[in-house]
């Protein structure tokens, strides 16, 4: 177990997910730029996402670009849940479960 500050919470979590070719992120919110300050952009064999979709604090351009990922053969999944506050970004080997949504704000860009 380890504890990440904010700079360094970024950064573990893009790693974590450039290794990966399977996640689940779980937060309430999905901001402006996300999918690349995640490192999305790549071919994966199952990528879940999880969020608040009615909060209106994602961004809905986000999302759809989260769907299009479905472009580079990826098995993509959005699910909404209106009672989310968690954020949980979890691989087949990693966990990161703290308080930073995918957002400019939680990832700290």
């Amino acid at each position: 177990m380890q504890f990440l500050n904010e700079r360094d919470g970024l950064r573990t979590i893009r790693e974590m997910l450039g290794k990966a070719d399977a996640a689940t992120i779980v937060v309430a919110l999905w901001g402006a730029g996300a999918i690349d300050a995640l490192g999305l952009r790549k071919e994966w064999r199952s990528l879940r996402v999880v969020c608040n979709l009615q909060s209106g604090a994602c961004n809905p351009s986000e999302i759809e670009e989260v769907q299009k990922l479905r472009d580079l053969g990826a098995k993509v999944e959005v699910r909404s849940d209106p009672r989310l506050h968690g954020k949980v970004y979890l691989t087949d080997k990693q966990l990161v479960l703290g308080s930073s949504n995918a957002s400019s704000n939680g990832l700290v860009v």
